[in-house]
């Protein structure tokens, strides 16, 4: 909509009338996706003392503003908390906060507000590394509501709950609803209500645990999300094989960020770090060590790369393995240490870190996993891996990859080979990957979906 001024008024003159200003204004308000946007002309036959305009926001609705003026005009924008100020409220609610542009004044002036109202986005891992993580970087752009399990035994409860909410991010429908599908028929009848759209990051092929009720619980998710966030293009590919999406379902490639923002700085003081890990799980200085961290998996071959590697003639590698399921046991090799895994606590997991020079990754390439969290790890401390021909495992690294084949002849065979100089390579391409999977750039992609998706509500 265009409207057109040929002057204006003032609205009050202390001591004096009021008068008209000299002043020609054309604005358009137009809609953008889930923006307003204004843009405004005005010339002055003699140019005012300031131009403003103003941006209140309502309560619980918070807006982005972003402002384009001409070349040459200057200008500030400043947030103002407003809360409590009684100009600022009536009896509809306060308005806690106020956006001002102030224009440097001129016989001519052109400029664009555009205000975006922030995604409300709820989820049920708002706790969680991963989620917070991805949503700090989106902190003025997105607002979070916790939803609670719980919280589906009471219907109007949910509705409540979920009044002010745009989008659902899901991330583990099993450790959300469990083996339940009667929750999760609940949870989905709820979204359906309320006019909340799913969004859901499958961060796995099929559930955490082995139950069959599960298998049906993601084709739930897959036949109700309105949009999917896949860790890789190989896991797009996987997960709408296996699972019947709705047609209009938006899919998305969004890789997983690295660990860097846990694990602080990886590079300093490494040598000291590296010490304290020796001794502390009793490992002997080697030139070049191997390891195996994160928790048992079907598809990760622990033992059999441990066999492996007690085959290969090299005195000058050493193995640390941290990931022995409760029945699984190496071969006595001086060179070996294994320990059953245990969930530590992020500053001794990355204290254990310091000790290994190449992570190993002995995933099955044709397993039920789409990712693991271990590429993470590489990318955040420096570290190439040692790798099988697990399609997402080739996407991810890239250059910081050391394949090593898919069976434990072949990684004998790759560790009798192993060179130092390749190591260093793919520990430099380790390091070059780390914009890519900054938390900033991966929650830059994260919202693009979440905008693609938009909101039923207006």
């Amino acid at each position: 909509m265009t409207a057109r001024w040929p002057g204006l008024a003032e609205l009050a003159r202390p001591g004096g009338q009021d008068r008209r200003l000299g002043t020609g204004r054309e604005a358009t308000v137009a809609v953008d996706g889930r923006s307003l946007v204004l843009t405004e002309h005005l010339s002055f036959d003699q140019p005012p003392d300031a131009v403003t305009v103003v941006v209140p926001e309502a309560a619980g609705r918070p807006l982005r503003i972003e402002v384009d003026v001409d070349d040459g005009l200057g200008y500030a924008v400043t947030s103002i908390d407003t809360d409590g100020m009684k100009e600022w409220r009536s009896f509809w609610g306060p308005l806690p906060r106020v956006h001002q542009l102030d224009l440097d004044p001129a016989p001519t002036m052109s400029w664009t507000v555009r205000v975006t109202p922030a995604l409300r986005v709820a989820t049920e891992a708002g706790h969680h590394h991963y989620h917070r993580s991805l949503y700090g970087p989106l902190a003025d752009r997105v607002v979070e509501h916790r939803f609670r399990e719980s919280w589906l035994a009471d219907p109007d409860g949910g509705r409540a709950r979920l009044a002010d909410v745009d989008l659902f991010h899901l991330h583990w429908p099993e450790w959300f609803v469990g083996n339940r599908l009667d929750a999760a028929r609940a949870f989905l009848d709820l979204l359906a209500d309320t006019g909340v759209r799913l969004v859901w990051t499958q961060h796995n092929l099929v559930p955490h645990h082995d139950d069959p009720a599960h298998d049906e619980l993601y084709q739930l998710m897959a036949g109700a999300a309105a949009g999917v966030a896949h860790h890789s293009a190989w896991g797009l590919a996987r997960a709408t094989e296996r699972y019947d999406y709705a047609p209009d379902c938006v899919h998305r490639v969004i890789p997983h960020g690295h660990w860097g923002n846990l694990a602080g700085a990886p590079d300093h003081d490494r040598r000291r770090r590296r010490g304290e890990a020796e001794a502390e799980l009793g490992l002997a200085p080697t030139d070049l060590r191997l390891g195996i961290v994160g928790a048992p998996r079907r598809d990760k071959d622990v033992v059999g790369f441990a066999e492996a590697f007690a085959r290969c003639g090299r005195d000058d590698l050493g193995l640390v393995v941290l990931s022995l399921g409760d029945s699984e046991s190496v071969p006595d090799d001086e060179r070996i240490v294994a320990r059953p895994y245990d969930f530590v606590d992020r500053t001794t997991y990355d204290r254990r870190l310091a000790a290994i020079d190449v992570l190993v990754l002995p995933f099955a390439p044709d397993g039920q996993m789409l990712t693991t969290g271990v590429v993470a790890d590489c990318v955040a401390q420096g570290l190439p891996a040692l790798t099988t021909s697990w399609p997402y495992l080739v996407e991810a690294l890239g250059g910081a990859a050391l394949p090593m084949g898919d069976d434990p002849d072949a990684w004998t065979a790759a560790l009798d080979a192993l060179d130092g100089d390749a190591v260093a390579t793919a520990a430099a391409a380790a390091v070059g990957l780390r914009q890519r999977y900054d938390w900033s750039t991966v929650a830059g992609q994260l919202l693009e979906l979440l905008e693609a998706v938009g909101s039923a509500r207006h």
